[in-house]
Formats: C-alpha cells, structure tokens, sequence
C-alpha cells in the first residue's frame, strides 16, 4: 500500500518497495529476516525492481541450516557469486571457491542486527557486473576489489540508514498512538462523567420540581402532579434553579386557568403549561480571540457578558436593571460597588469592544445605567476636545 509511511510496516518489505530509488539498476534483491519473536524466519525476493513491482515470498522451510550459517558471522557484508548462497531451490550445491573466481562475485551479502534474536537480518542484492551500473567508469569492464569496497560501504550505510529511521520513526509513532489512545480514553471518561453528572442534575430538578408541586399543592389545598412530559421539559431548563419555584407556581396558575373540570381530585400539569423561556439564560455569541493584541480584551469582554447575562436574568422577572439587581444576577455575583469600579478599571476597553461590536451586549447599552452614563461620558469628551 503506497499511500502508507514507510516505518509502518516490516522494514524489509519497505526497503523491497523503494529499493528501485536507493540502488538503480539491480537485478534482484533477496531479504531474509525474522519478523517478531515469535514469527518465524521469512524471506522475500524482488526482481528487475526498476521494471516490476512484484515482491515474492520465497520458501527456505529446507534451507534453514545455509541461512542460520550466513546470519551468524559478524561482518557487515560479504560478495559472494550466485552458487555459493545455496538458499534458492535451484542453488542448492555450494561449489568450492577458487581465488580467480573473486570477479564472478557480483551479489553483495549485508547483514543488519535482528532485534528479536540477536542474530542478522540478511539483504542479498544481486549487482550488475560492470563498471559503468555505479557511476566508477564508462566502460563495461568488471567491478574490481578496490571499487566493491566503496561500493558495500555506501549500500550498507545507505539501507542502515533506511532501517535505523524507519525504526526510530516506528518508536516515535508508537509514542504518538499511545499518547492518542491516553487522549481518547481520558475523553471518554470525561465524557460519560458529564453523562452522569447531566443525569444527576436531571434527576435534581425533577425532585425538587416534585417538592414545589407538593409545597404548592399544601399552600392551595390542593393536589397537584407532574406529568412524565412535565418532567422531561423541566428537565431540559438551562436556566438558574432558583426560578423553579415561580415557574411551578406560573405552571399550577395557568392550568387552573386552563382547567374545564370545576372540582378535579387531581391537578395535572403538563408540559405545555410550562413557561421556560423568560426565564433561561440564552448563550452569548462567544467572541472568538485571534490575534495577540485581542488578548488584551479578554477580561473586558468575559466582564460585558456577566453583565449582559445578569441583565436578561433580571429583565426576565421583570425588574428593574440596577446596580444591585444585575450584580446579583450575574453567574459571579457582584455588589454595585464593585460594579463601579470595574467599568471605570475597563473604560477604555470597554468603548473600544462597543466600537468594534456594535451589535453585542445590547441590553446593557441600552437599559443599564452605570455603562449608559459611561458611553454618555465618552461621547461629551469627545465633544469637548473636537
């Protein structure tokens, strides 16, 4: 799959897949390696790599001993001609080597530390004879001693290099999977404890929705009872819960009302009964901070919205906006004082944000006096000093 990254899988499939850009020109390319600890000694083979894409498993079940000898040796790389490998079906006799046979010695041996059992990964590249394959000459002649050493010493570094990244890249997607699976499952905790806690305040407004009825039902000497649709409106409020109480009791007058029975044992109140909107907090358009001079802002803004907020809570019982009240109101509670002195701290900010939103915290510009007397103020300055 080459839309994977190459660290993802076996190394040595990954060097199979992309050995066409590290050695152009091979003619075949064998892999011999032990996958895991508990896997068995496997082997792959490529040929023609700048012509097919095909990689072939090969089997060595009866070449095992040949390949246990070649993976013991601690030398790096060795060359070696075709008919002493002996792991191939068609190789299988290991002819003896005479020293003028050295320039048939065209397949590269590179051994690479196994991680599993301590012994070595084995890479067989099969080389071109001649000179002109790697760059040493223009002619056709035989790859000499001197050269191979140049040569075994760039490939092996260059597929060392290949395997020492992919591993440490491995390490570090590993860490990162972990770290993203830690991220996961602490948000799934955090999700079902949000569950549980919106379960539990659900079930916190219907009991205390229950302990209204029943006070309500004493005070008129009568009976009344939530219906299942009264409940699951109730518990659907956003609003703050020390409203319940009148919004039970607007519910109870309003079914009276409502009401063709004369004298019911039993007063039911249903969920369209139920008035919950003059009395819910609807969310502020949070204004989104992007730049670092916004940041400056942050506290004058987050100072409007309490306010703003308070504001519609005390509209919502039909009060007056004052100092008080709205302080009162606000998700912090703040006294009237402490009101003052915050706008005259944030004067400045404050009329800049009006500037720049003119359509935010409306009910405060409008109908609170301490920021209409604010903005009033700025505007006869301003008038002063033109």
């Amino acid at each position: 799959m080459n839309y994977r990254y190459t660290f993802t899988g076996c190394d040595y499939e990954n060097i199979l897949q992309n050995v066409q850009f590290i050695v152009p020109g091979i003619n075949k390319i064998i892999a011999i390696y032990k996958p895991s600890v508990t896997d068995d000694i496997k082997a792959i083979m490529r040929v023609r790599p700048d012509k097919s894409e095909e990689i072939e498993p090969l089997l060595i079940i009866d070449r095992l001993d040949r390949i246990s000898k070649l993976r013991t040796p601690q030398k790096r790389f060795d060359w070696m001609a075709e008919h002493e490998i002996g792991i191939e079906k068609d190789r299988s006799i290991i002819e003896k080597t005479e020293i003028f046979d050295e320039l048939n010695k065209n397949i590269l041996l590179l051994r690479f530390k196994n991680e599993y059992d301590g012994l070595h990964d084995l890479l067989l590249i099969y080389l071109n004879p001649n000179q002109g394959n790697y760059g040493l000459s223009l002619s056709d002649r035989a790859v000499v001693s001197a050269q191979k050493s140049i040569i075994e010493y760039h490939m092996f570094n260059a597929f060392n290099s290949f395997i020492i990244l992919n591993r440490k890249n491995r390490e570090i997607q590993q860490r990162i999977n972990a770290d993203t699976q830690a991220i996961i499952q602490e948000n799934r905790k955090l999700t079902e404890k949000l569950r549980l806690l919106e379960n539990s305040n659900h079930e916190n407004l219907k009991n205390l929705a229950t302990k209204y009825c029943a006070d309500l039902s004493v005070k008129y000497k009568k009976k009344y009872l939530l219906t299942d649709f009264a409940f699951e409106k109730i518990k659907e409020f956003k609003g703050n819960i020390s409203h319940l109480y009148t919004i039970i009791k607007n519910a109870i007058v309003f079914a009276e009302n409502n009401s063709l029975q004369i004298h019911p044992d039993i007063n039911y109140i249903d969920d369209w009964h139920i008035n919950l909107t003059n009395f819910e907090v609807k969310e502020i358009e949070e204004i989104v901070v992007h730049s670092f001079s916004d940041q400056k802002y942050a506290n004058t803004i987050a100072l409007l919205d309490r306010l703003e907020n308070g504001a519609k809570i005390i509209l919502s019982k039909k009060e007056k906006l004052t100092g008080i009240n709205v302080g009162g109101a606000c998700n912090r509670p703040m006294k009237a004082p402490g009101i003052t002195d915050a706008l005259s701290n944030h004067r400045s900010k404050i009329l800049t944000l009006f500037q720049k939103y003119p359509d935010k915290w409306e009910i405060i510009r409008k109908e609170f006096t301490p920021i209409k007397n604010l903005v009033i103020s700025s505007l006869k300055n301003d008038q002063l000093s033109a």
